[in-house]
């Protein structure tokens, strides 16, 4: 990590402050990329919903992305699998055949807190990170294959999806 060293009485402009913070951000992401960490790091437990039905529970969890990025829910989250994450059904269509559905997690930044600038344009003064669970189906077979992997996103588990019952399969056993 490159240092500043301000001094007394320097006024610090939007420029140096820029480079301050994306250096000390680089930082923390070189060290996480540095040390292969991503995944989950606490939580995240996928379980099937009780009462059983196409919904499973993922208990609060810590996680980091591919690209370093931290996303953490504290409250338990239940997904539904009857969609998938475009809205599609993830029903059979045949009663011999079964799919496999995987659930992941996605960094997500929203803007908030908008403020005007001295040339009257809006602008977003903070990023709020957060976190998006997908469904992503696989195709329907007799065997089917699982869904692949993404760079983006974080597994946390793949479900069987069969014509009378729902078989979860922990990502940590793949």
């Amino acid at each position: 990590m490159n240092k500043f060293h301000p001094y007394f009485g320097q006024v610090i402009t939007d420029t140096e402050f820029g480079e301050i913070l994306n250096e000390l951000t680089g930082s923390i992401e070189q060290f996480v990329q540095d040390f292969g960490y991503f995944g989950l790091v606490a939580g995240g437990v996928v379980a099937q919903h009780t009462p059983g039905n196409l919904t499973v529970d993922v208990t609060p969890g810590v996680l980091y992305d591919q690209q370093a990025r931290r996303m953490q829910w504290q409250v338990a989250q239940v997904v539904d699998l009857t969609v998938d994450e475009y809205g599609a059904a993830t029903n059979l269509s045949s009663a011999t055949n079964q799919k496999w559905l995987s659930i992941f997690a996605q960094f997500v930044s929203t803007p908030s807190d908008p403020r005007t600038s001295e040339l009257n344009e809006t602008v977003y003064y903070r990023d709020v990170a957060g976190f998006q669970l997908r469904v992503v189906q696989g195709s329907e077979a007799t065997n089917p294959p699982r869904p692949g992997l993404r760079g983006d996103q974080v597994l946390l588990a793949d479900v069987l999806l069969r014509p009378d019952d729902l078989v979860h399969d922990d990502a940590s056993a793949l």
